[in-house]
């Protein structure tokens, strides 16, 4: 797994934030921090109105968040129903997709 983070300038020393909804990194889990050697482009998911979700709801996502990216352009996505309750009682996902262009059409 890896976290992509800046240096915030602390007062007493410089720190980096981490997300809490994160899969695989425990607090007081040892890290190792190196500078990136390239540059990359970072999108991060916002979330409204959620005050946590579990870290396979969260993983499950970022894998479902590639495949619509494959297929459309100058998008934005929403998730939104019971999957984002707590707990696992959900029968799908529910998905809201904003763009200007479908490069091919999905089938539900």
């Amino acid at each position: 797994m890896e976290i992509i983070a800046k240096i915030s300038r602390g007062t007493l020393m410089d720190q980096i934030y981490i997300p809490k909804n994160r899969f695989g990194l425990s607090v007081g889990s040892p890290v190792i921090i190196k500078p990136l050697e390239y540059e990359i482009s970072i999108e991060k998911p916002y979330f409204y109105n959620i005050p946590s979700i579990e870290p396979i709801k969260f993983e499950l996502v970022s894998k479902i968040l590639p495949l619509i990216d494959k297929n459309i352009d100058n998008e934005n996505i929403i998730i939104t129903g019971s999957f984002l309750e707590k707990g696992f009682n959900f029968n799908d996902i529910d998905v809201i997709i904003i763009a200007k262009i479908i490069r091919i059409m999905l089938n539900s």
